[in-house]
């Protein structure tokens, strides 16, 4: 396990049309959704594990985290497929009607 010290936030709704929970983290310009607030966090969990996976393989790692001021916390494992990355992160509830106007 990579711990990033770093703290996200996410702003999330559910929509009342589809009843599915949408989250949006502006930093990163990503979007997840989910069936239930449960799957919510994992699948943003999943979803930045995908994503530092992607970024060790790119080489993009390190400027990444240089960029945004973070810093990770012990070397990232060999066996990318299952390395697991530790990025705190904050659901901020959100009162939305229309889901796709209330982020910009």
């Amino acid at each position: 396990m990579v711990q990033i010290q770093a703290k996200l936030e996410w702003h999330f709704y559910r929509d009342e049309r589809s009843r599915r929970y949408i989250a949006v983290c502006e930093p990163l310009k990503v979007t997840i959704e989910a069936d239930s607030h449960a799957e919510l966090c994992e699948n943003i969990e999943d979803g930045l594990n995908l994503l530092f996976r992607n970024l060790v393989r790119d080489q993009e790692f390190d400027r990444f985290l240089q960029a945004r001021g973070w810093l990770a916390l012990g070397p990232v494992p060999e066996n990318l497929e299952t390395a697991r990355f530790d990025v705190p992160f904050e659901l901020i509830a959100r009162k939305v009607n229309d889901s796709a106007r209330a982020f910009h």
